[in-house]
């Protein structure tokens, strides 16, 4: 015959409510932050590599004096020659980055400067996994013209609708003046 059993744990916990609160609460708030912690960690990351993903690239050689991607070095020629050497390569090109820094003007936006990271590819080269970058990437033959990231970080709000309406803005780039940005190659 058994009998009925005591629930202990569960007297134990209803005993005191409003401790029973209180550490839930702390439980709780510990959850919390370690799914912050996770996030901001996956933030750091993905917005780390964002640009490396969107590279047409297997492989990517990069200097050994690079700190970063908006300071990646200088990196030989020769090296991509080797490179093009190696069974199974079907192809090395240049990759130039570099940040400027840049006067954004228009006609409610005067002479506001920040610095720009800007990416240099040959135009006729399929750089970005990106379709509609590469279907733009034929207007940079032009002189002074850039593809400019619609989602970028800032307050480009007055450039972007410039640009969207048709115009081109002219801005300085490093100190070379004007630079002027077509409305096609917004990205």
């Amino acid at each position: 015959m058994t009998r009925r059993r005591t629930p202990l744990g569960w007297k134990q916990l209803v005993h005191s409510r409003g401790r029973l609160a209180i550490a839930s609460a702390g439980v709780a708030f510990a959850v919390l932050l370690i799914f912050m912690q996770l996030g901001f960690m996956n933030m750091l990351f993905d917005s780390t590599v964002m640009i490396h993903r969107q590279l047409n690239a297997d492989i990517v050689l990069v200097s050994s004096t690079a700190r970063d991607f908006a300071n990646p070095g200088t990196f030989p020629r020769t090296r991509l020659l080797q490179a093009l050497g190696v069974p199974g390569v079907a192809d090395a090109e240049p990759f130039f980055v570099t940040t400027r820094d840049w006067i954004k003007q228009s006609d409610t936006d005067r002479g506001e400067r920040g610095p720009m990271l800007i990416m240099g590819v040959r135009p006729d080269f399929k750089a970005f996994r990106d379709p509609e970058i590469s279907t733009k990437q034929r207007l940079l033959v032009e002189t002074g013209s850039a593809l400019f990231d619609r989602q970028t970080r800032g307050d480009y709000t007055t450039f972007r609708q410039s640009i969207e309406q048709g115009e081109r803005p002219q801005t300085e780039l490093s100190g070379r003046s004007p630079c002027s940005i077509d409305c096609r190659n917004v990205v």
